[in-house]
Order: C-alpha cells, then sequence, then structure tokens
C-alpha cells in the first residue's frame, strides 16, 4: 500500500534516488520553492521514500510534471503509475502538461507512456547534465 503526503524539501535528501536520475544540490537550486508546488512524495509500506514529483504552472493553459524516483520504486510500480495517472487527471485546468525525459532513459520513456504522455520529439542539451531531452505531453 502506497501513501502520500506533501513534498518538504528533506524528501531530496531521503530518497534512494535511482542512478539514471542521480543529482547535486546544486543542481536542485533554492528546494525549498519546490514546496510552494503541488508535489507529493510517495512511501511504500515500509515507510521507504520511493517518488518525489511535482506538476508545476507554466503559463496558462500548460504545466509540465517532474518526477525522481528511488532505486526501490520497481516493485510497486504498478500501483505508483496508476496513483500518479490519477493525479494528473485531476489537473482539467491545464490542456498541456508536459513531461521531459532523458533522451538515454529508456525506462523513463515507457512510464511516460504508460502515464498516457504522447513524445512529441527530441530538444538536444536540454537537461542540466547536458543530454537531450524527450518532451512527452498529454493533452487533456
Amino acid at each position: 500500500m502506497l501513501t502520500y503526503s506533501k513534498l518538504i524539501a528533506e524528501d531530496f535528501f531521503k530518497i534512494k534516488v535511482q542512478d539514471n536520475q542521480k543529482f547535486t544540490p546544486e543542481q536542485l537550486g533554492e528546494i525549498s520553492s519546490y514546496e510552494k508546488t503541488d508535489a507529493r512524495t510517495y512511501k511504500d509500506e515500509t515507510g521507504e521514500i520511493i517518488f518525489i514529483g511535482g506538476i508545476v504552472h507554466k503559463w496558462h493553459g500548460s504545466a509540465c510534471l517532474w518526477a525522481i524516483l528511488s532505486q526501490d520504486s520497481g516493485k510497486n510500480m504498478i500501483q505508483l503509475t496508476r496513483e500518479v495517472k490519477a493525479w494528473i487527471a485531476t489537473y482539467t485546468n491545464y490542456k498541456r502538461i508536459e513531461f521531459y525525459v532523458d533522451e538515454t532513459f529508456l525506462a523513463a520513456k515507457r512510464w511516460a507512456e504508460m502515464l498516457g504522455f504522447k513524445c512529441d520529439g527530441l530538444c538536444p542539451a536540454f537537461l542540466v547534465n547536458g543530454n537531450g531531452a524527450f518532451i512527452y505531453s498529454r493533452i487533456n
């Protein structure tokens, strides 16, 4: 059984980040700003953080989903996918929700599609690590 709560900044340092999403504090920027968005922390039945993510307003009718998953999220992926997909579906005030995926992270591409996103194309050198990102979108 998964539970969620509002994200707090400390969650960034408690999650066991999977290798493809490792980050430094400098890459995060001002982490307290994440608390001001609709961001969630999901925990498994043991209390381990398996997901942190949020939906950020971009401009009228457009938002962006971001997500960081733990090394241990695999055994909960079916339920987590259902939960996150249902959460995204509550955002009916947005015509378009985007999700950026590292071009080298195949599992993230599959997950984006499971969440109902379609790939719009590749933006070269888009991410902080220098990699390109596929832009996925979900149109309401």
